[in-house]
């Protein structure tokens, strides 16, 4: 993976993700709208390839396997 051109506002989404649990909560705490970070979302699973959060009833969670890098 080239890393060289990797959007780092994909970390904040990630990372906000991983505190929020839900991405309209994850949004909100961004100051960003829900659709930009499913977006934002969407693009981290192309880039590691890997599926990065599954849906647990109301709440996206961690999959377990890391993303190779």
């Amino acid at each position: 993976m080239n890393l060289d051109r990797f959007d780092l506002n994909l970390r904040a989404a990630f990372e906000g993700l991983m505190i929020e649990g839900q991405v309209t909560r994850a949004a909100r705490r961004l100051h960003i709208t829900q659709p930009a970070l499913s977006g934002a979302l969407a693009r981290l699973r192309t880039v590691f390839d890997h599926q990065l959060f599954v849906k647990d009833r109301k709440s996206k969670r961690p999959t377990m396997r890391p993303p190779r890098l």
